[in-house]
């Protein structure tokens, strides 16, 4: 009786603690969260997301017109890779909280060359989403 007394106020401590830390996370979501962002409008009836993987570098070996008429999003360093001029993705999300370094910290040079291409390179509208976080980041308010 004294055990599964003891196993049952374990389990509760549990709930209660994921509960809290879920309930913290909605909170966090809310306050961090935009609302009145504007998503742009879509311009193609499909979307393909780019990861850097080799699937997508197969795929587009394999099936290079799976990749037509459709709007692109890519992430992160693909800008650095040769596909990015080819392809002209309509969108680039940032995720890689590397973007966003604290205060001290040295940009890596991997993020460093690829907003340089960025900037050298894209001859198309590129529509690029930020999380919240990336707001004091000087290097990309340059």
């Amino acid at each position: 009786m004294v055990l599964k007394l003891k196993d049952f106020v374990e389990k509760l401590q549990r709930f209660i603690s994921n509960f809290i830390s879920m309930f913290a996370s909605l909170v966090k979501i809310v306050v961090l969260s935009k609302f009145n962002t504007k998503l742009p409008v879509a311009i193609k009836k499909e979307m393909i997301i780019i990861g850097n993987g080799p699937s997508f570098k197969k795929s587009l070996l394999e099936t290079p017109s799976f990749f037509e008429n459709k709007d692109l999003v890519c992430v992160n360093n693909f800008s650095s890779s040769p596909e990015f001029e080819l392809l002209k993705p309509s969108t680039l999300v940032w995720l890689d909280n590397g973007y966003y370094p604290q205060k001290g910290v040295t940009l890596r040079p991997d993020i460093k060359e690829s907003i340089e291409i960025i900037i050298k390179k894209t001859t198309w509208k590129l529509n690029v989403f930020l999380p919240q976080i990336s707001r004091s980041a000087k290097h990309l308010k340059e």
